[in-house]
């Protein structure tokens, strides 16, 4: 499998463009690829970003489409540029999609030298979907690109993967999710703040945390790991599920319930950060306020660092990780809270 890592940097999209116009130039574009990057962080932006770079003939600026052909890709009417998203009810992407991509990617271009193929959400293909993906990537005719985006590869048959080469996008900027969230929420800065370093990039997540109130289950999950009292344990089962319950539908609370276990895991990977004397600025639990960081949690985590071996938080990192892959393989939440709960503090102190 041919993969790419994007080095560190402000902007890592562009170093991915500049890879894809480089490859391009020197006559080694791959035929297929998988970006990667977080839920919410524009990957399609980019890909029809790249479709633009592509076909472009009139050297457009990829925030200027002013020519004919940029202009109807970014209308979404471009005939060589096709974009496939999950449709279904379950949010999958089906058979009939990927056959009828199968279908348009033997057939003649209308005009230029690619013809394009985007699937968003690629992980969410079906088996019999995936299936119709790699025949076309088995046998690609000339002049196709396949472009499948995914927030990892855990969801695509192995055999999809090996045809592919696979670029880290990563997510998008935090400071960029910080403006968003302050242009479109009546919410204080620090609070913006909150959630965009918590998004990890992805700009879907800051818009579930803020709905779901999860910087005050934050809060209350430092308070209850801290505690001392009786039955702590289980006040932390319970913040756990309170904020999975805040889901509308099934699907909705499981992903909220990911998110609450990573509240927890994001606490103890900083109290790990505090026992190594990494500086407090890099740790999440900070937030901005006026023109400085101030950390929200310094003193919480600095006394949670000393109520934890570094042995018993990796070994909790491991468990919040575990707890997080067995929600969604649709196991109990309520049980599953419960036990990680009971993890953390017959590791604490210890």
């Amino acid at each position: 499998m041919n993969s790419a890592e994007n080095v560190s940097s402000e902007n890592p999209r562009e170093i991915a463009l500049e890879f894809f116009r480089n490859s391009v130039k020197n006559r080694r574009l791959a035929h297929a690829y998988i970006l990667l990057g977080p839920e919410g962080s524009d990957k399609i932006a980019f890909a029809l970003d790249l479709a633009r770079a592509l076909l472009c003939e009139s050297g457009c600026k990829p925030a200027e489409p002013h020519c004919a052909v940029c202009k109807q890709i970014a209308s979404g009417n471009h005939p060589d540029v096709h974009v496939i998203s999950p449709r279904s009810a379950g949010g999958n992407v089906l058979i009939g999609d990927t056959r009828e991509m199968r279908r348009q990617a033997y057939m003649a271009r209308f005009h230029g030298p690619y013809k394009i193929f985007v699937i968003d959400q690629a992980e969410t293909m079906t088996e019999a979907a995936q299936n119709q993906v790699l025949k076309v990537l088995e046998e690609p005719p000339a002049g196709t690109l396949i472009i499948l985006l995914a927030a990892g590869i855990s969801g695509l048959m192995e055999t999809v993967v090996s045809r592919c080469a696979v670029i880290r996008l990563g997510g998008l900027p935090e400071e960029s999710i910080r403006e968003q969230i302050l242009k479109t929420h009546d919410v204080p800065p620090a609070e913006a703040a909150w959630a965009a370093r918590f998004s990890r990039g992805s700009g879907a997540r800051a818009e579930r945390l803020l709905k779901a109130d999860a910087g005050k289950y934050n809060d209350l999950i430092t308070k209850a790991v801290l505690s001392g009292d009786p039955g702590a344990d289980f006040a932390l089962a319970d913040v756990l599920k309170e904020m999975s319950a805040q889901g509308e539908d099934s699907q909705e609370r499981r992903t909220l319930a990911v998110d609450a276990i990573d509240l927890l895991a994001i606490l103890l990977r900083d109290a790990l950060a505090a026992q190594l004397d990494i500086p407090p600025e890099n740790m999440y639990n900070m937030v901005v306020t006026s023109e400085k960081k101030s950390p929200k949690h310094g003193k919480d985590i600095v006394a949670l660092a000393k109520m934890f071996s570094t042995e018993s938080l990796l070994d909790l990192l491991l468990a919040c990780a575990d707890m997080q892959r067995r929600v969604g393989q649709n196991m109990n939440i309520e049980i599953l809270c419960d036990c990680l709960a009971q993890e953390v503090f017959s590791h604490k102190n210890g």
